[in-house]
């Protein structure tokens, strides 16, 4: 009975009421904990009244957070990245660091919106940590920034920094606000950075204007596919994109169409989480006006809601899809290079779905076979690529006689009129 229970974090801040009254708790922080949490032990320890801002107990309750942390006292701190009893194992950890709290976007479904102000430890003291730990065999370090982009000047005398300083095999893991990332910071990356350094994240959620709008998740969608291409020409960095099924006014159709917009990036990974509705958030607790029906308890995932029913939310779950289709990009027909025959090969070995190969390639007739063999039910490939009716009338009779489906597909400029002569022969126009 004289065991003392303190509990702090995100799940408890925002309803106090409810885990004092249901729990035996003595204590909830609600807020950064690093003064208040001496302070409170103190006052403990001397058996004096606690009046501390942000802190509440079952006879005397806070609404209010706790104060900021002064970053600048963090900083006297001894370092929470280098401490001895991680040393010996930093090769298999991820190392979490910090540069900035708060976050300076107000998305409805996230905790982080409830922050206020955007706060910045020193740039002397960033660059002394960084060091230390860059001369640890550390190999993944994750920032915890909400938006490191959120201070361009910031994130590039970090970026420059790191550059110059980081061993072989170490991985930085970035999470950016795409549609705003400045000019110059992707110049910066594309002229400078090593190899393999940097993994971004970047919280797409959804394409769907309305839906952005309701959650105040402002973005530039065409912006962010520009920035993500420039990125991706020198082939450094591998990106992480994020979709969220279950926001407002995203039925499985327009979610679906989310999906494909962003699957068109060719990320190396794609996330797709299902909404949770966070105690503290806009999105909980307008939760009626959406017809959310979620778990009661934590992670309080979305069960259905207005727009997604149960059996929506199942296809989703089981990516119950009828057809695979796999874009085939050279570098020279279009811009950007993606994925070829040898992993076709690979993804007919673990999946039944019919596979719809999109050729967007100079000269298809010389790779057609390979696909083929390597598992194509359907190969789309290009009017423009060819050269003239002949050859197409040839390619179009190959690929029937392989057993193969085929189609045409035809650029946003070219006369529709161009395929006239092949739509009898044809399975699929694109």
């Amino acid at each position: 009975p004289e065991l003392k229970i303190i509990i702090g974090g995100p799940e408890v801040t925002y309803e106090i009421d409810h885990f004092l009254d249901e729990f035996e708790i003595d204590y909830i922080m609600a807020g950064e904990g690093e003064v208040a949490l001496n302070q409170l032990l103190t006052a403990l320890e001397n058996n004096e009244e606690v009046k501390l801002q942000g802190i509440s107990m079952k006879e005397h309750r806070d609404p209010r957070l706790i104060p900021p942390v002064d970053l600048s006292y963090l900083e006297t701190l001894e370092s929470p990245y280098l401490l001895e009893r991680d040393m010996k194992d930093m090769k298999n950890r991820i190392l979490y660091f910090e540069t900035s709290r708060g976050c300076p976007y107000q998305c409805q479904y996230c905790l982080s919106s409830l922050e206020k102000g955007l706060r910045f430890f020193s740039m002397d003291y960033l660059k002394q940590q960084l060091k230390a730990i860059l001369n640890t065999d550390v190999k993944v370090i994750k920032l915890l920034d909400r938006s490191f982009n959120a201070k361009t000047e910031h994130a590039l005398e970090i970026l420059d920094f790191v550059f110059k300083n980081c061993h072989p095999g170490v991985q930085l893991q970035f999470e950016i606000n795409g549609d705003v990332l400045d000019q110059r910071i992707i110049d910066f990356i594309n002229e400078e950075a090593p190899d393999g350094l940097l993994r971004f994240e970047i919280g797409i959620q959804s394409t769907y204007e309305p839906t952005n709008k309701v959650v105040q998740r402002y973005q530039n969608f065409e912006r962010l596919c520009d920035v993500i291409r420039q990125l991706q020409q020198n082939h450094k960095i591998d990106f992480h994109l994020d979709l969220i099924a279950g926001l407002p006014l995203e039925n499985l159709q327009r979610f679906s169409k989310s999906f494909d917009d962003v699957f068109r990036l060719y990320p190396k990974e794609l996330q797709l989480g299902f909404l949770k509705l966070l105690r503290g958030t806009s999105l909980r607790r307008e939760a009626n006006k959406y017809g959310y029906i979620y778990e009661k308890h934590a992670p309080y995932e979305l069960i259905e809601s207005h727009d997604l029913s149960k059996e929506d939310i199942e296809k989703i779950e089981k990516g119950q899809a009828d057809w695979l289709h796999y874009d085939v990009m050279d570098g020279h027909f279009v811009p950007n290079i993606s994925f070829g025959y040898s992993i076709l090969e690979d993804v007919s070995k673990v999946t039944n779905l019919f596979l719809d190969v999109h050729l967007m390639i100079s000269e298809p007739q010389k790779y057609v076979d390979e696909f083929i063999k390597s598992g194509a039910n359907l190969i789309v490939f290009h009017i423009e690529a060819m050269d003239n009716k002949e050859d197409t009338l040839v390619l179009i009779h190959h690929i029937k006689e392989n057993g193969v489906r085929v189609g045409i597909s035809i650029k946003p400029n070219t006369p529709v009129d161009a395929i006239n002569d092949y739509l009898a022969l044809l399975d699929v126009v694109l």
